[in-house]
Order: structure tokens, then C-alpha cells, then sequence
């Protein structure tokens, strides 16, 4: 999740994270379904010694016709861990259903966060141990079912609520931060230990315009309007208070696809590449 002036340009999720598809020759008609295998994302270990990565399995066909989209079943995906270079590689995980989203790899406290979208729209984050033991740490209901904020002037069309709810694993790995709104004009934080996801305090501010979420070095939530020109600061500890607004809103904490040292990882056709950056898209820029 690299560093950002904006909203627009941030974290894992850039153009440079997705490769090429690899397919199946098995099928020979253009009307059998073919088997892909599709590197979705990459991101640094918070030490920044290995690379977590996942593979998006799908079955694809083309449809009748010349103009006619692609078909997709049987959406699934893997967690994998392996070297930059792309030596040492293994499966964390099985085959997982459903297409995978954000993923934290917080090495030196054992543990991955993985995000699935699944095909309801609903979405849940999940918390795996190296050895691929999975525990959920939260399901979010579908948008439908979620609430909403009034449609703005002249509009019918009712606006998104401050934040999509979101789990960042802390700095040092110890402790979540499940952030959301839980009705228009509202931001909770709830802080929970990692090891055993048992809560510790929660925290509701009043902001009635979109927020970024963000851990700071220091061990405390920063939420950063769109513009970056104010922001809050959420510690366990005391009431939230306004604070001086960081210079960049990703990445959001120490495992992202940039690392301490400036590399950014991402997949080049199929296989890893990296590529450096200046520190101002580090975490910690601010």
C-alpha cells in the first residue's frame, strides 16, 4: 500500500499487482470451460524478509458470439509465502473460496490478516496462522444491508457511510483495529489483541465527512479525512482528539507492498518483481 496524497493512490491494489494469467491447454474449444491461475497481490512481511502472495483460481469461457464477455465460475483463491526472488516458495492455505481482497503478513507475530469478497457481496477478514490454521475475525454484511447516508441535494442516490469497515493489524503485529461506521456520521475503532482477538475498548468519534484509517509508528489510529488537511488521533488509552494530519494516508501499517527499505513488490507477468521508491511512500511518512 503505497504512499499517497490522495485517496486514489493507495495501498497493494495498483495496476502493477496483477499479472497475466496463466490457463489450462487441456480445453481446445473456445466453448469448454479453461482452468486460470491468476497472482492476484503481493506484500511484504512487516520485517520485510519474505512475501505473502495470493492466487486467484477461476474457470473461464468465452461466450457465443464475437463481442460476448468472458464467463467466470468457481472463484477461489491461495495464500502462499515465498522470497523476493521468488525461491522458498509454499502454500499457507488450501484452495479458499471466493476471491481474495486486502492481506496483511505480520511475520514476527505469526499471523496473516486475509480479506475475502464473497459473491454476495458481503465480506469477512480472517486471521491464519503460518501453519494455516484460520480463525474469522469479522463478517460485514453485504452493502444492501448496511446503512447509509442521506442522498446529498438534488440527488436520489444515498451516500456511502464514513468509512468501509476495515481490520489493520497494528505495527508490532499485537493488537486489530476493526474501524467502521455504524451509522451515518459516526466512526468507531475497536482495538482487540491479536493473539486471541479478545476486545479491549472501543472508541466513537462524530465526522460526518469520508475518513482513511491508518496505524501511526507510534501505536495509535489516525483517521484522515479525504483532503488530508485534518485528522484524528485514536489511542486505547484517553478520548480521540484532533492532531496534525500526516503527510500521506498509505501504507497503512508495516506489511504492504512497500517495504521498510523502499523496495516495492509486485507481479511482472507471473513472476515477482520489485522496484524502489523514495521514502516518502514508506510506512511512517508521516
Amino acid at each position: 500500500m503505497g504512499c499517497s496524497t490522495t485517496p486514489t493512490k493507495s495501498d497493494a491494489k495498483s495496476d502493477k499487482s496483477h499479472a497475466t494469467p496463466k490457463t489450462s491447454d487441456a480445453a481446445t474449444s473456445s466453448q469448454d470451460w479453461k482452468k486460470v491461475e491468476q497472482p492476484q497481490q503481493a506484500v511484504w512481511a512487516d520485517d520485510g524478509s519474505e512475501v505473502a502472495t495470493t492466487v486467484l483460481i477461476y474457470e473461464e469461457k468465452s461466450s457465443a458470439g464475437k463481442n460476448a464477455p468472458i464467463e467466470k465460475r468457481n472463484v477461489k483463491h491461495q495464500l502462499f509465502v515465498q522470497k523476493a526472488d521468488g525461491t522458498d516458495r509454499r502454500a499457507i492455505t488450501g484452495v479458499r473460496e471466493y476471491k481474495s481482497g486486502t492481506l496483511y503478513y505480520m511475520k514476527q507475530a505469526e499471523y496473516f490478516v486475509l480479506e475475502s469478497l464473497l459473491d454476495n457481496g458481503a465480506r469477512r477478514f480472517d486471521k491464519i496462522s503460518p501453519k494455516g490454521n484460520e480463525i474469522l475475525i469479522m463478517e460485514i454484511p453485504e452493502s444492501s444491508r448496511l446503512p447509509t447516508c442521506p442522498a446529498k441535494k438534488g440527488s436520489k442516490t444515498t451516500e456511502p457511510l464514513q468509512i468501509a469497515q476495515t481490520v489493520i493489524p497494528s505495527p508490532d503485529g499485537k493488537l486489530l483495529a476493526n474501524i467502521y461506521s455504524p451509522e451515518c456520521g459516526q466512526v468507531t475503532v475497536e482495538f482487540l489483541y491479536a493473539n486471541n482477538l479478545n476486545f479491549i475498548d472501543s472508541k466513537m468519534l462524530a465526522i460526518s465527512e469520508p475518513v482513511n484509517a491508518l496505524w501511526h509508528p507510534e501505536g495509535y489510529i489516525l483517521l484522515v479525512n479525504n483532503g488530508i488537511k485534518q485528522a484524528w488521533q485514536v489511542t486505547i488509552q484517553g478520548q480521540p482528539t484532533s492532531t496534525t494530519p500526516p503527510r500521506c494516508i498509505s501504507p497503512v501499517t508495516t506489511s504492504s507492498n512497500i517495504s521498510a527499505s523502499g523496495e516495492m513488490i509486485y507481479f511482472k507477468d507471473k513472476a515477482l518483481a520489485t522496484q524502489k521508491v523514495t521514502r516518502e511512500n514508506v510506512f511512517g511518512c508521516h
